[in-house]
């Protein structure tokens, strides 16, 4: 994809009817490559692609909603016989008002340990991702950023292995067309069979590790 989600959000006709013909055709370019690889991501399936027959949306499958043939042969599993029929629910006034997932109050998960880092890598946008002009670093700022872990070699003061720490900043940057343009992590495909599942950076555990 050429445009992020925060890039597509900022264009409206406002903005398209500011920008000169080229910078316009130019956007219009990267626009019809989204629109095809957004269709092409739509229209995958178990017959046109490596994603396997339990990946069907319910309403696609023959059984309507329940597993096909073709599911059970590719989980490797027998059926199950068929279950009673569930107890009737209770109104809705006689149901828990709480609701699903962490409420209100609760102590938050995170990892506790601090890492305290070698050195700083900082990503800046190259070009605006709406008119395409060159982008200047000054005036930027930082919007995200996370932490790389790699294994280090090889420093005389501390033999053996140890952990290298990277934080990673990205930064944003405002054009003069107005738009705002975001750095945004290398992405890439995992498995060539796992359809639609992308690795990006935005981890913890550097390269490094997978070498």
């Amino acid at each position: 994809m050429h445009l992020s989600e925060h890039s597509l959000r900022q264009l409206d006709e406002t903005y398209l009817d500011s920008l000169e013909e080229k910078a316009l055709r130019a956007l219009s370019v990267k626009l019809l490559d989204d629109l095809k690889e957004a269709r092409d991501r739509l229209n995958q399936g178990p017959e046109n692609s490596s994603r396997p027959p339990s990946s069907r949306v319910p309403w696609e499958r023959k059984s309507g909603g329940g597993q096909t043939d073709e599911d059970v042969a590719d989980s490797g599993f027998e059926p199950e016989p068929a279950e009673a029929p569930p107890a009737k629910t209770p109104p809705a006034e006689a149901q828990s008002a709480r609701k699903a997932g962490k409420q209100p109050g609760a102590p938050g998960r995170g990892r506790t340990q601090v890492l305290h880092a070698h050195e700083e890598c900082s990503h800046y946008p190259e070009v605006c991702a709406g008119c395409g002009r060159p982008l200047e670093s000054a005036g930027a700022v930082a919007y995200t950023g996370f932490q790389a872990v790699d294994p280090h070699w090889g420093d005389p003061a501390q033999p053996g292995l140890t952990r290298w720490v990277v934080d990673h900043r990205y930064y944003e940057i405002s054009c003069t067309c107005g738009h705002r343009t975001r750095a945004v992590a290398g992405q890439g495909v995992v498995d060539p069979l796992l359809a639609g599942i992308e690795l990006s950076e935005w981890r913890l555990v550097g390269q490094g590790w997978r070498r």
